[in-house]
């Protein structure tokens, strides 16, 4: 979805016409609708600066303005495979009974460190479905959602949990390819130095070695 897609629901939404949102920004009476037309259509591309005041205009975030946000499915793809590379994501599979008796195989995903924040876009969806808020409520805190203070240490512990966890889950699987007798010479000098550092992991490997 380009900036223009975002740019167009948000004027509509605050009630202003194309010249009336240029005036604001600060576009003469001449050029004030034009710009926005080019903005809202792509031909132009504003600057960050324009985008901000724009933000502050329509009360959104920013960032929500600025952010990529692919909408088929091809760029969905690409961009997952992105984030794969630096978030490793997750997949899974469920098989699921339709009503016609038949199965289908629905494929979910996970990216580490970010079920925490899925978890308030969650909630919201909650509120949307049980009628509790309405659905331009739901798009007003869609478009002004950021990260605060508190989410950022909640949000650093998780990845703290994630890297331990994916560290026991490596020294373990060390520990038993050397039990299976499958370690090489590095492998074997990456389980002595994690043993090293992870005293579980130290005495596990002591107990097994020392077990006859």
């Amino acid at each position: 979805m380009s900036i223009g897609i975002k740019l167009r629901r948000l004027r509509k939404m605050r009630g202003y016409t194309q010249k009336q949102l240029g005036l604001l920004v600060g576009f003469s009476e001449e050029t004030a609708d034009v710009r926005i037309t080019q903005y809202e259509t792509g031909t132009r591309v504003p600057k960050e600066d324009m985008i901000r005041k724009m933000a502050e205009i329509l009360k959104v975030n920013p960032d929500y303005l600025m952010a990529p946000a692919p909408i088929d499915p091809e760029e969905i793809m690409r961009t997952l495979f992105f984030l794969d590379e630096h978030n490793n994501i997750n997949l899974s599979s469920q098989e699921v009974i339709m009503e016609d008796g038949t199965e289908e195989i629905r494929i979910s995903l996970t990216i580490k460190g970010m079920d925490y924040f899925l978890k308030q876009w969650y909630e919201k969806q909650k509120e949307l479905k049980k009628g509790l808020i309405i659905q331009d409520e739901y798009y007003e805190w869609k478009t002004n959602w950021k990260v605060d203070k508190n989410d950022l240490k909640e949000y650093e512990q998780v990845l703290t949990e994630y890297a331990n966890l994916e560290r026991y889950n490596e020294n373990h699987a060390l520990l038993q390819e050397f039990i299976r007798g499958r370690l090489d010479d590095v492998g074997i000098r990456k389980l002595k130095k994690a043993a090293g550092e992870d005293k579980k992991l130290a005495v596990e490997l002591l107990k097994y070695i020392h077990k006859d």
